[in-house]
């Protein structure tokens, strides 16, 4: 990555957070509640993201942030969260232009996105639940949308991929 690419990474995924967390927190205070959700993603539970090394590391940022503000907050009504939405199929990923080293990887996109993909629909209500909560009475939480019978059926249909080699790579 360019030397721009990482600042501009950075500032999207943890600056602008920082921010926008440094104005909310005290609203929320001052209205004697509130529930805050900080968007994590790849690398927000600490796993290694090759060639997303920049973006994983901002998102682990996240996570932390996230722990430490609800831990420095928890004497108000507040909960603050984070979550790991997993692959949702966006946009996003139409106009993603893989480096060489991935373009391989890219052809499989589809598949792995069939297999891992959370559907936008599936987020938005766990945010609704998550918005739903009593303020201050869970804090600190990161969840994770891929996890449970939905990993497991990611893992299983990928292998079935691989399997009948509708893909190639490894990603």
């Amino acid at each position: 990555m360019s030397p721009e690419e990482i600042i501009t990474i950075v500032n999207v995924n943890l600056t602008g957070m920082l921010k926008a967390c440094r104005l909310i927190i005290p609203y929320f205070i001052q209205q004697r509640g509130g529930i805050l959700i900080n968007m994590s993603g790849k690398g927000g539970r600490g796993e290694t993201s090759p060639f997303l090394a920049t973006y994983a590391a901002t998102k682990a940022a996240v996570t932390n942030l996230t722990k430490s503000l609800a831990q420095e907050n928890k004497a108000y009504p507040l909960s603050i969260h984070s979550v790991v939405p997993g692959m949702v199929a966006t946009d996003f990923y139409k106009d993603i232009k893989p480096s060489s080293k991935l373009a391989t990887s890219a052809k499989d996109l589809p598949y792995v996105l069939k297999a891992f993909g959370v559907p936008i629909d599936v987020v938005r209500r766990f945010f609704v639940q998550i918005a739903a909560q009593e303020p201050g009475k869970v804090t600190g939480k990161n969840y994770s949308l891929l996890s449970g019978w939905r990993l497991i059926r990611a893992i299983v249909l990928l292998m079935w991929y691989r399997a009948t080699r509708k893909i190639k790579s490894t990603m």
